[in-house]
């Protein structure tokens, strides 16, 4: 009677272990439910805007082009010599440009020197005094400003110096090859590169 039993003990295990896999008893993942006919039929498709959103959107239009204004040419400018206001030894001369033309723009230094009776240019040409170069916008009789500091020839030995009576200024616009002149009798340096000459850019006057 007890052999009997391990027999059948013993066949009752061989069964389970059938039953259970040949992977020691993990359970097989089951497959994913395959999709809908209706699914594959529906594509996903991006939305098309109507009519009346796509004229509601902002239209960005492209900003007027800005017509730039010619340099004044030396032919419609007139020049003068303002007022000479004098301290610490140095003079400071505006020079006036004024548009006799249509409107025209200045920017930046102009070329100055003196000049003697005869035409003749007396020592060095002004050096540009480092500043802030505005665009000066003429309409016909605007005035420009360009103010010259002459540092007074006293000042220097007359052997560096080599002092001498200027005649005229003459004045090249800013851009220009021709120049304007206007009297300005003034004692200068003709021994050159003594730095007695400083120019300021245009501005509006």
């Amino acid at each position: 009677m007890t052999v009997r039993r391990a027999v059948v003990a013993l066949a009752a295990a061989g069964l389970l272990t059938a039953c259970s896999g040949s992977d020691g008893g993990t359970t097989p993942t089951p497959s994913p439910p395959a999709p809908s006919p209706s699914a594959l039929a529906s594509p996903s498709v991006s939305p098309v805007p109507s009519p009346s959103a796509a004229a509601a959107s902002p239209v960005v239009s492209a900003s007027p082009s800005v017509i730039a204004l010619p340099f004044c040419r030396t032919a419609q400018l007139r020049l003068s010599v303002g007022g000479s206001e004098g301290a610490a030894g140095t003079q400071y001369q505006p020079l006036v440009l004024t548009n006799t033309g249509g409107v025209c723009t200045l920017h930046g230094y102009p070329g100055v020197s003196f000049l003697d009776a005869s035409g003749r240019q007396i020592g060095s040409p002004a050096a540009e005094r480092r500043a802030a170069t505005p665009r000066v916008v003429l309409r016909a009789g605007g005035r420009a400003i360009a103010t010259l500091s002459i540092a007074t020839a006293a000042n220097y030995a007359d052997s560096v110096c080599r002092p001498q009576q200027a005649s005229r200024v003459r004045v090249y616009p800013p851009g220009q090859r021709a120049s304007l002149t206007a009297a300005d009798p003034v004692g200068v340096c003709a021994a050159p590169g003594t730095g007695q000459l400083h120019i300021e850019p245009v501005q509006r006057g």
